[in-house]
């Protein structure tokens, strides 16, 4: 089961920003959420009570979110996971920005979110290339966006 969210709109709410967003589980759409930017909850309303069900057992079978203010974790909460969800949604969508002019790479021990890249267009020689001399990329971005012929 993966959840993912498409047609984010962001706009400016009274305290901070505020959205409105599809989320989808499998592909296939199960609710609508909204953020009003009021500093209050994400309202999500489920097509179909059944599927709000899943949605919270889904969750119930998170791991602990870890931060810097609960280093033991919280209960993963709706508004939590949706919140990762757009977070994922914005760096994939400034990550295919960025690799349409340049090639991204990911080097092992770069904290998560922090990428190195080459001014140039991708293309498999200068991939290959890279590997070779450079071993600590663990990852060309540019691949997970590769159209399968």
């Amino acid at each position: 089961m993966q959840y993912t969210i498409k047609g984010l709109k962001e706009f400016v709410g009274m305290e901070d920003g505020g959205f409105n967003l599809t989320l989808l589980c499998d592909g296939k759409k199960v609710a609508t959420s909204i953020y009003g930017g009021d500093g209050g909850e994400t309202m999500t309303d489920f097509d179909k009570k059944s599927d709000e069900k899943v949605f919270k057992d889904f969750l119930k079978t998170l791991p602990l979110e870890k931060s810097e203010y609960f280093p033991e974790g919280l209960a993963v909460t709706p508004d939590i996971f949706i919140w990762g969800l757009i977070e994922k949604y914005k760096e994939e969508k400034q990550l295919k920005r960025w690799c349409k002019t340049k090639v991204v790479v990911k080097k092992e021990g770069a904290e998560e979110g922090v990428y190195c890249t080459f001014s140039r267009p991708y293309s498999k020689e200068f991939a290959d290339k890279l590997r070779a001399t450079r071993p600590e990329i663990i990852e060309i971005i540019n691949e997970r966006f590769l159209e399968v012929a």
